[in-house]
């Protein structure tokens, strides 16, 4: 009955001659209107019965079902209400200078001095700051200005007055942008209290559909996939997917000690406006897991709308939907530290999480599934990466309880003395080792040094102590990059916040055990944090570390790997130094380590590889033409055409291709029975005896650093690995180009004419133009500094 009479409302406002006010508030009216009547359907529509368990009932009857439910006019009205909510939800919610959506605390916030809680003042730097113990809980910092803001209800919940004042401008703007948008075409502005209103609905209905989608059972889900994947537009599937997006990030409003805070609307029972915004610790916020499981659901139908393969050995095409529009920015909000070890106390047994189309089991109630890290298809880059380096930190402490030593480096600038400086570096460190892998193999007897290589107990970052756990190994690293930062105060409060802090480092248990006398192995020798300088220079910390990263990746990149593919992307020259191929891999793992990005010119078969070697459960099952084809184009084209001839004069036809050096073809005939199983074998061949020289050493490097990570073996595929390594979601700042960009050869006049036209279509261009911009126009110094 509700429904029906906020149905009634809209056609009776609709029809209306007299409709009073300005043509604002009338949009404003009628949206309302619409708004109710949507969410009146959701609340009063039952959720479907719990899904039964699939192995109560045979194939025979799950296909019946399926079909019985393929039209079912239940899953269909959950389409059409999708689509109908989506021009209201698209765009209602502000969105803050990161582009990522945000909502203001449920109370409004009050201006708080320090000489209301007499906390102590001292001098920094000539700087006055004081030791409030509080931390802002948007850019979680301590507090040390005189003023900052605190919740009005008492809420555990401060901010300093940068974020506050950042936080009211983007609403500012946000609702004037809004009013202006709504009153066009007419007088007058929309109200305020509607554009709030517009806001919480926004939330709520997005609650609401992932209630009804996620109660559905498997069969009724994967309908709905199928429908949203077949029937909807690209265009109107995309708004679907970031309206749905924009919601899971202004959820997350900021951060805590033990997890960080969600706000979930929910319909007004007080009378006082239509939704009530509320605010809970994420781990018990069932609509946030609701809704983080709604995109979960779009994530799986997006994979359906992917083409099939158009030859046999290839991998499926992407899907329609770049992956990149799923990742959660508001994520960045939280801990990774925090969240990584909830995901360690509450892993399942299994890896990953059951299929939200096809699992009878999927539910988001249980401990594992309200994990953070376990929808690392969600998460920002940034983050992967951060979980990564606290579960290879993890990894080594739980095995070393003495002294971490950083590796002393000194090298020089020149390609091949860099080159054979750090294949000496990292191979003294392997040949150390008697515990671990032998590595001397790697070294040829009576070599010179070509490194000074010192594995004093010199720290990092001065006359720091030994670390204490994962975390404060993390911070030591990234305290070079911040070394005028605020000493942070006391307290359990803001312990948690001093991401950028020198905290001092020193283990609790100081007995000497057997444990501390074992020798190091080669994975905890490798492991340690690099001290980088080059020779003759002065200069150490965060910014030479970061240098030597880009200037010791150009040097193998000239000394190991060669050009291929119209993408000049790098691969594995013919040549057989496996000391500097395993030097390769150790560099690039530590790179993730010391969360530096190395430029993208690695194709994704590399990754897909070393998941492999991984024993990952997400590498490829199997290695097609479309692994082979940025190796080896001519070679792929070539296989394509085997694949795509149909007479029975195949092999007459193609001749000798080479096929006896895979091994695996002895005494069989090339004929279209036979053809997949040819090139399938030459395809393992070529990306695998083939590459053992070179690829062996450079993976065991890589896996000597990482090898032990739980994440890299259960939670990441190949295209997230390459994003983990080389930062693929990092956009392309064109004006930042445009800064440092040199124009050699333009006149004035061409300079404000064309150039001026020629960045602003750049700007333009969508991320994956922008980078094929950049494979096209970039030198190799330019790729990879």
């Amino acid at each position: 009955m509700a429904v029906a009479d906020a149905v009634g409302s809209i056609a009776s406002f609709a029809g209306s001659d007299d409709a009073e006010g300005s043509h604002a508030e009338d949009v404003a009216k009628f949206a309302s209107l619409l708004m109710e009547a949507i969410s009146k359907g959701l609340c009063s529509r039952p959720l479907p019965p719990p899904p039964r368990n699939s192995s109560s009932h045979d194939d025979a009857s799950t296909m019946e079902d399926a079909k019985a439910h393929q039209d079912s006019p239940d899953v269909v009205w959950v389409s059409i209400s999708l689509a109908a909510a989506l021009p209201l939800m698209r765009g209602a919610l502000p969105k803050d200078r990161h582009g990522e959506c945000v909502l203001p605390h449920q109370h409004s916030m009050v201006l708080q001095s320090v000489d209301t809680v007499a906390a102590p003042m001292r001098l920094w730097n000539g700087r006055r700051i004081y030791m409030t113990n509080k931390v802002c809980d948007r850019c979680m910092e301590a507090i040390v200005d005189r003023e900052y803001y605190h919740c009005s209800q008492d809420c555990d919940v401060d901010f300093c007055g940068k974020c506050h004042a950042e936080l009211q401008e983007v609403l500012d703007r946000f609702f004037v942008r809004k009013a202006a948008e709504a009153g066009k075409g007419g007088d007058g502005v929309v109200p305020m209290p509607h554009l709030v209103e517009s806001m919480l609905w926004a939330m709520h209905v997005a609650d609401e559909f992932a209630a009804q989608v996620l109660h559905r059972n498997p069969e009724e889900r994967r309908v709905l996939a199928q429908l949203l994947a077949s029937e909807w537009p690209l265009e109107l599937f995309t708004d679907l997917v970031v309206a749905v997006v924009d919601v899971c990030n202004a959820k997350v409003l900021y951060n805590a000690t033990k997890g960080a805070v969600t706000s979930y609307v929910r319909r007004s029972e007080s009378g006082q406006g239509a939704y009530e915004q509320e605010s809970n610790p994420i781990y018990d916020d069932d609509r946030f897991w609701q809704t983080v499981g709604l995109l979960q659901f779009l994530y799986a139908s997006n994979a359906l709308r992917k083409e099939p393969a158009n030859f046999a050995g290839d991998c499926e095409q992407p899907p329609a939907v770049e992956r990149q529009a799923f990742i959660l920015g508001g994520i960045s909000r939280c801990k990774p530290e925090v969240e990584w070890q909830h995901w360690l106390e509450h892993r399942p047994d299994r890896a990953g999480l059951p299929e939200v189309l096809s699992s009878s089991d999927f539910c988001t109630t249980s401990p594992c599934f309200r994990c953070l890290a376990a929808h690392s298809n969600l998460l920002p880059i940034s983050f992967r990466r951060s979980c990564l380096v606290q579960d290879v930190w993890q990894q080594i402490f739980e095995r070393r309880r003495d002294r971490l030593q950083p590796l002393q480096l000194r090298v020089e600038r020149d390609p091949e003395a860099l080159v054979a400086a750090l294949e000496e570096a990292f191979t003294m460190a392997a040949e150390s080792s008697s515990g671990g892998r032998s590595g001397g193999n790697l070294r040829e007897p009576g070599e010179p040094p070509a490194a000074e290589v010192a594995l004093a107990a010199e720290e990092i970052t001065g006359e720091t102590e030994e670390p204490q756990n994962p975390e404060d190994a993390e911070q030591e690293i990234e305290a070079e990059e911040e070394e005028d930062e605020l000493a942070e105060p006391q307290g359990d409060d803001v312990e948690m916040a001093q991401a950028s802090a020198v905290v001092p480092l020193s283990f609790e248990d100081e007995e000497e055990d057997e444990e501390a006398e074992r020798p190091p192995t080669l994975e905890e020798r490798l492991r340690r944090p690099l001290n980088v300088a080059f020779k003759g220079e002065d200069g150490q910390g965060a910014g030479v570390r970061k240098e030597f990263f880009y200037v010791a990746v150009r040097a193998f990149l000239s000394t190991l790997f060669a050009e291929v593919g119209a993408n000049r992307m790098y691969w594995f020259r013919d040549i057989e130094r496996p000391k500097a191929f395993f030097a390769c891999g150790v560099l690039l793992a530590h790179a993730v380590l010391h969360h530096v990005l190395i430029p993208s010119v690695f194709p994704r078969t590399l990754f897909d590889l070393l998941l492999r070697e991984f024993g990952s459960t997400h590498a490829a099952e199997r290695l097609g033409i479309l692994h082979l084809q940025p190796v080896a184009p001519e070679e792929a084209q070539s296989l394509r055409q085997v694949l795509e001839y149909e007479g029975e004069d195949i092999a007459s036809h193609f001749g000798e291709l080479g096929w006896e050096r895979t091994g695996r073809l002895e005494g069989q005939i090339l004929t279209q029975a036979t053809k997949h199983s040819f090139v399938a074998a030459y395809v393992a061949w070529r990306l695998g005896e083939r590459l053992q020289a070179q690829f062996w050493p450079f993976s065991e490097g890589f896996r000597a650093v990482l090898g032990d990570s739980e994440m890299l073996r259960n939670m990441v595929d190949a295209e997230q690995l390459e994003c983990i390594v080389c930062g693929g979601d990092e956009p392309v700042d064109v004006p930042l180009i445009q800064s440092r960009a040199a124009h050699e050869g333009w006149t004035v006049e061409e300079e404000t004419t064309y150039l001026e036209s020629f960045w602003a279509v750049l700007a333009r261009l969508s991320e994956v133009e922008k980078r094929r911009f950049l494979v096209f126009a970039g030198r190799e110094k330019d790729r990879t500094g």
